[in-house]
């Protein structure tokens, strides 16, 4: 599913692959996410949540796009079930027909995406512009998600702000009592 991100499906599609990941024994199927937009668009922060709401529930396993060692990561992906590799800057990884480069790399990940990889592994990926990863890389069925994230509207400040002071507040107090 493509489309522009809001709030509403934005959550919907997070929280389906948390029930997804914590009842994977009963669903039997994993999820593959990549999130795309701007810089500073707390993309890995959404990421380290899902990791954080899921502890327990599978290994998490983080790298970013500088690992150039893509068969090495998957035969580490293999040894945990179930797994979620979370891959920040995916595009500098794999990089793109287009660029020329990483061919190999991207060659080694494409198959892996096509099944080659068990079925309990799930992937959370990110990217500044969806439009570096490798079409093939990023099209339907390698990816189940493209979720763009876009910044947070001004309006929403203010009621950020309060709720973070608000619950710095309670935690403060908490301590205190």
């Amino acid at each position: 599913t493509y489309g522009d991100w809001s709030s509403d499906v934005c959550s919907s599609d997070l929280a389906l692959f948390i029930h997804t990941l914590e009842n994977y024994k009963c669903v039997n199927k994993s999820l593959r996410y990549l999130l795309a937009g701007k810089p500073g668009t707390a993309k890995t922060k959404i990421i380290r949540a899902l990791a954080n709401t899921c502890k327990g529930k599978a290994t998490f396993l983080f790298t970013n796009g500088n690992e150039r060692r893509i068969e090495s990561l998957f035969r580490l992906v293999e040894l945990f079930s179930p797994v979620v590799l979370c891959i920040d800057d995916i595009d500098l990884m794999t990089g793109s027909r287009e660029e020329g480069l990483y061919s190999s790399q991207l060659a080694y990940f494409l198959q892996k995406m096509d099944g080659f990889v068990k079925r309990d592994f799930f992937l959370l990926a990110t990217t500044n512009d969806k439009r570096l990863v490798d079409l093939a890389a990023s099209r339907p069925g390698r990816f189940d998600l493209v979720i763009y994230v876009n910044l947070i509207h001004p309006n929403l400040y203010l009621s950020l702000v309060k709720s973070k002071t608000t619950n710095a507040k309670d935690r403060k107090s908490t301590r205190l009592n």
